[in-house]
């Protein structure tokens, strides 16, 4: 260092080489722990800062698990209705009319062919709206 600052134009007395060197000691002396503190307080930091990350990650998967499992029943709940009401209409519906036109065929009307002929148009329709839905 003395040389460095020989260098540069400056000048030392025959003691002042004695307390630089004296100074380079003591700094020495603080200057490694501080640096060693300082590293640890960034190294904390920097876990602090990894682990809060890693939780925030946590957390937001969390979210999109729940938000995914929301929408999936919500999805479960209107495919179950819409089924319902497919059902409704294939099945119920055909088979209570084709039941009445069974009723009035067994009670004897006048027009026993006519009711026939209806009861298998129905029962026809029923297969059809059967075989689309299947496809």
């Amino acid at each position: 260092m003395a040389r460095i600052f020989k260098f540069f134009g400056g000048k030392f007395k025959p003691w002042g080489m004695v307390k630089l060197d004296r100074w380079v000691q003591v700094g020495g002396k603080v200057a490694g722990p501080l640096v060693a503190v300082a590293e640890a307080y960034f190294n904390y930091h920097a876990e602090e800062a990894k682990e809060k990350a890693d939780r925030q990650l946590r957390t937001l998967r969390a979210d999109m698990r729940a938000s995914f499992a929301d929408i999936a029943r919500q999805f479960d709940a209107v495919l179950q209705e819409q089924s319902d009401a497919l059902l409704t209409q294939l099945y119920d519906n055909p088979l209570e009319d084709a039941s009445a036109l069974a009723r009035e065929i067994v009670a004897g009307g006048d027009h026993r062919t006519a009711l026939a002929q209806q009861l298998s148009g129905l029962v026809e329709d029923v297969r059809l709206q059967i075989e689309l839905a299947v496809r």
